[in-house]
């Protein structure tokens, strides 16, 4: 019945193993240095001391004697997420790593700090944290008045960001865009939406394996079997990217009953072109197709993104797929024709769906 899109972009792995010493990173923000009595002032001399503070930390830091140290290069428009993204991945950084919170938006920024870290021969990496100018505008102006920017000197950052590049002296650049806050379990009147855990391996193998007719044209991953090893597996993986910031989370999809039947899966994406926001991949069980139960678990979850644009993408020959993301409120924007192959179907357009930010 239904299709799904899970082939989220290649995920950043940082360079910290696990099993280093118990530890957090040193995390070095610009705007620290501008801390006063009665909070920050944003002055343009006060702005030329942090920013030397700073950089002197940053030198401080690299200059100890510390095996397989790193930095992350943090950037982005002010109010892009930043401050979030680092809060939300410290403790997978590790103690080796030293994170630099700041906007840096152009080459000719970033040159100050690229000159420190090859001074000491250390590995740079850049997240540039993306975001649009609206979302940007919008955080700024919800904080307190000592930490809020003027709007102006948000809409100059923002004119002049340039992404970062490898040729700029960075060993891996990432781009990513702030999550939504996504809940942790959705209710509705029929159904439960859960993130991933191992313990649903058995109901997601007697799901997929009772499905397999019903997604071999439309899936390109089904296949006839799953073990129920293939799908501890699947599900493991899963939950390591449900809490990550860039990688897909799906949801999974029960019946609100004592036997708690798996219904399907619904998959969100974040995207980093624009429109920035979420690809949205989804699939039913071949017992529960045709129900509705589909429709109101998408209805549910996309209502919790209203901020942000939503995508899907299904083929031409699966028309129960569009009936459900027009359900949805998704809109057909665009049929690019002959696009996918399914092995009953032959050539088939790929359609695509899109839901604005509301």
């Amino acid at each position: 019945m239904t299709e799904t899109v899970f082939d989220s972009s290649q995920a950043f792995t940082p360079f910290d193993l696990a099993g280093d010493a118990a530890g957090a990173p040193v995390v070095i923000n610009p705007d620290d240095y501008l801390e006063a009595e009665f909070g920050r002032e944003f002055t343009p001399e006060r702005s030329r001391q942090a920013w030397a503070q700073a950089y002197e930390r940053l030198s401080a830091e690299l200059a100890q004697p510390k095996d397989g140290v790193h930095v992350y290069l943090v950037m982005g428009v002010q109010g892009a997420g930043k401050s979030r993204w680092v809060s939300e991945n410290l403790d997978r950084l590790g103690p080796r790593a030293v994170v630099f919170d700041a906007a840096l938006p152009a080459r000719r920024h970033r040159e100050r700090l690229l000159e420190i870290t090859r001074a000491h021969g250390v590995p740079v990496i850049a997240i540039f944290v993306k975001a649009a100018l609206d979302l940007a505008l919008s955080r700024n102006a919800s904080r307190s008045a000592d930490k809020r920017v003027p709007e102006d000197a948000v809409r100059s950052v923002f004119g002049m960001l340039e992404a970062p590049v490898i040729e700029e002296g960075f060993v891996r650049v990432q781009e990513v865009y702030p999550g939504a806050s996504l809940p942790d379990v959705l209710e509705t009147a029929r159904l439960r939406l859960v993130p991933p855990k191992v313990e649903l391996a058995q109901k997601l193998a007697d799901a997929l394996n009772a499905s397999y007719e019903l997604h071999r044209d439309f899936l390109e991953w089904s296949k006839p079997h799953w073990t129920l090893e293939d799908t501890q597996l699947s599900l493991h993986q899963a939950a390591q990217d449900f809490e990550t910031a860039v990688d897909e989370k799906r949801y999974f999809v029960l019946e609100r009953s004592h036997s708690a039947e798996l219904v399907g899966c619904i998959g969100l994406t974040p995207r980093t072109e624009q429109p920035q926001g979420f690809e949205i991949g989804y699939w039913a069980s071949q017992r529960h197709a045709g129900k509705g139960l589909m429709t109101e678990a998408l209805t549910a979850l996309v209502s919790q993104l209203g901020g942000h644009a939503l995508y899907l993408t299904v083929s031409s020959a699966n028309i129960p797929s569009q009936r459900l993301a027009e359900a949805a409120g998704f809109v057909r924007t665009e049929t690019v024709p002959q696009a996918r192959v399914s092995g009953r179907h032959g050539l088939c357009d790929t359609v695509v769906y899109r839901r604005a930010a509301r």
